[in-house]
């Protein structure tokens, strides 16, 4: 190179040289290979309008663990009822508490969003073959299943070998379930074999991770759905609008036809009729495939829609958030009582679901628009994206750590209040 340069001759060579043999010195960079295998980000740079996204996986994430903090924490019987004591304070945050399970529609949305966003140009591009389908899951593959495995074994075998006591049969019992049912978590299918056998629902391996194999076989159909709107966009819409309409019945009908009222002690039907199974729940996710095709017409078809709306007429869009968040207010503060009939207490069930979800685009999809807000810069700072990249790895991570905080509660000496220790 040195010589090269002395002559004055180009380093074309030395640069492709570089290009070709580089990655193989860079295949070995630990960094490197760390922030690959838990950054969920794109492998297509989005617009800094869908930078919102990035902020709403921190808050999804932290509320999801924030919501299995209660599961986790009633293992420490003796201090749980000062735990539960100090939340019952705040009628806020119990209601935020008690409906954290809503917190998984978030993720439905935008998995559905993005996911029609980025694959329509591909799709678009070339003929949807087996090949291109297969090729699709196995790009989605590698982004969730390496994170998957090493959270797996994480809970499995590296946390019961770090820790031991007298309350650390808790967390052996809980962990024991992965012995005999790792391989369907692994296999991403465990909600489909559990549902044959029936098993309780919480006898599940890594039950904080069940959303997982449920949203990949939802995201086997969307992929499916997307191809048919970029050959019938007509077509498509229409199939994934019945999608969405079949599912909220399918489940509502389930939760009639097998009783579950809300609030229900039979959390196992529940699980089993409607939470877990693919059929029921793709609804929401249906949602966000909606809005993807909306924002993609929107901004690449130049197509005068919905964001063009919220994008001119500034009204719109505060309304629209507005209502956003007042629905979103309502679905959690709502008080769901006896005085409900039977039937509505079924279906409240899915219903909750779907406006949630219906209130989260209310909130956000016009924040998606060319239009300027001081919100979108906000949501927009560096940290909510850098957060929200490790998001998926903070959920993976979050429930053993916090079965260990726990336990060790039991301790006087480091007992803390459930404010605190959150």
């Amino acid at each position: 190179q040195s010589k090269r340069r002395a002559k004055g001759l180009p380093l074309k060579v030395t640069i492709q040289a570089q290009a070709k043999f580089g990655w193989i010195y860079e295949s070995f960079d630990v960094k490197r290979n760390i922030v690959s295998l838990y950054q969920t980000a794109g492998d297509q740079k989005l617009n800094e309008n869908l930078a919102i996204f990035g902020f709403l996986r921190v808050i999804t994430s932290w509320w999801v663990i924030y919501y299995h903090s209660q599961f986790t924490f009633s293992l420490a019987s003796d201090n749980f009822g000062k735990f539960w004591g100090d939340f019952s304070k705040s009628t806020i945050l119990m209601n935020l508490w008690n409906n954290g399970d809503l917190s998984v529609e978030y993720f439905f949305v935008m998995t559905g969003f993005l996911s029609a966003y980025t694959l329509i140009p591909k799709l678009a591009k070339s003929n949807f073959t087996i090949s291109c389908y297969l090729t699709i899951i196995k790009h989605r593959l590698l982004r969730i299943w390496p994170a998957l495995i090493l959270g797996l074994l994480f809970w499995w075998q590296i946390v019961p070998r770090m820790f031991s006591g007298p309350s650390w049969f808790h967390y052996e019992y809980k962990v024991g379930y992965c012995d005999s049912l790792w391989w369907s978590k692994a296999l991403l299918v465990e909600n489909i074999t559990n549902y044959y056998t029936f098993k309780e629902a919480g006898n599940y391996c890594m039950i904080n991770t069940w959303y997982i194999p449920t949203e990949f076989q939802i995201y086997l159909v969307a992929v499916l759905a997307i191809a048919l709107y970029t050959r019938y966009r007509r077509v498509g819409f229409v199939v994934i609008l019945g999608l969405i309409f079949q599912s909220f019945l399918m489940g509502a009908m389930n939760l009639v036809n097998h009783r579950i009222i809300y609030p229900t002690l039979n959390d196992n039907g529940l699980w089993h009729y409607f939470r877990m199974t693919p059929f029921t729940r793709w609804y929401t996710l249906f949602i966000g495939v909606i809005w993807g095709l909306l924002y993609y017409e929107y901004t690449k078809l130049k197509k005068k829609n919905i964001f063009y709306v919220f994008e001119k007429k500034v009204f719109v869009s505060y309304l629209s958030i507005l209502l956003g968040i007042a629905l979103n207010i309502f679905v959690i503060h709502f008080p769901i009582t006896q005085y409900f009939g039977k039937t509505f207490r079924m279906v409240w069930f899915p219903l909750r679901v779907l406006l949630i979800s219906l209130s989260m685009t209310m909130i956000f999809m016009p924040l998606a628009s060319n239009r300027e807000f001081y919100l979108k810069k906000f949501f927009n700072l560096r940290v909510f994206q850098v957060m929200g990249k490790y998001s998926y790895m903070t959920y993976l991570f979050a429930d053993p750590l916090i079965y260990v905080m726990a336990l060790w509660n039991y301790d006087p000496a480091f007992k803390f209040s459930g404010l605190g220790i959150v």
